[in-house]
C-alpha cells in the first residue's frame, strides 16, 4: 500500500459492489481513508467489519448484484445520501475453485449472473450519476485468471498466482478519479 499515490477524495462519493471482504473491502477501506464518502454492497454482510466501518463513516447495505433492483436501490441510496456518486468499483465476483468439468449448470449459471450482469447492472445504474459529477470513475474490477482450467490450490501447486493479487494490483493501478472514455462515451452529447 505504500506505492499507491495519496489522493484528497473528500467530497467524493464512491461505491464498491462486494465491499464486505477481499478486494472489496480493502479498496473501500482505502477509499474512506482518502476522505471519500462509501457505501458499499454485499449479499453477505459480516458484523466483524462494523467497528472499522463505522469509524471510517463506511455505509454497508445488503446487494445481491445479480438482482438490478439491489443494485439500482444500492447506486440511489449513495446517490441520495452522499450528494452525487463520482466512483463505482464494481468488484462482486464469485471465483470457481473447481475443474471445468466438475461445474454444474447452476454454479456456471450463478458465475455468470454475478460476474457480468452485476457488472452491468451496477455500471447502467452509475452511468446517470457518473455523467453529472466531475470528476468521475466508472473501474469494474477484473481478475486475471491463470491460462487453463485448474483449482485455485493447483495454480499455487504449480507456481501460478491465484486472482486475487493479480486484481489487487489491478484496481489499485487503475482507481483514478478522472472521467474515464468508457464512462463519458455513451454521452458525448451531455449539455
Amino acid at each position: 500500500m505504500s506505492n499507491v499515490k495519496k489522493s484528497d477524495l473528500s467530497g467524493r462519493v464512491a461505491v464498491v459492489t462486494g465491499g464486505a471482504s477481499g478486494i472489496g473491502r480493502a479498496t473501500a477501506i482505502l477509499l474512506a481513508r482518502h476522505g471519500a464518502r462509501v457505501f458499499i454492497g454485499d449479499v453477505q454482510l459480516r458484523p466483524e467489519n462494523d467497528p472499522q466501518f463505522t469509524e471510517l463513516g463506511i455505509v454497508q447495505t445488503t446487494c445481491d448484484v445479480r438482482t438490478e433492483k439491489d443494485v439500482k436501490a444500492l447506486i440511489d441510496l449513495a446517490a441520495e445520501r452522499g450528494g452525487g456518486l463520482h466512483i463505482l468499483v464494481s468488484n462482486a465476483g464469485i471465483n470457481m475453485d473447481k475443474q471445468l468439468p466438475d461445474v454444474s449448470e447452476a454454479e456456471w449459471n450463478a458465475c455468470l449472473d454475478t460476474n457480468l450482469k452485476g457488472g452491468f447492472f451496477a455500471s447502467k445504474h452509475a452511468i446517470p450519476h457518473l455523467r453529472v459529477a466531475e470528476p468521475s470513475s466508472l473501474r469494474p474490477a477484473m481478475p486475471v485468471y491463470s491460462r487453463e482450467p485448474t483449482t485455485r490450490s493447483t495454480a499455487r501447486a504449480r507456481g501460478r498466482s491465484s486472482p486475487c493479487p493479480t486484481a489487487w494490483r489491478f484496481a489499485m493501478r487503475r482507481i483514478t478519479f478522472a472521467r474515464t472514455p468508457f464512462a463519458r462515451a455513451p454521452y458525448r452529447e451531455r449539455p
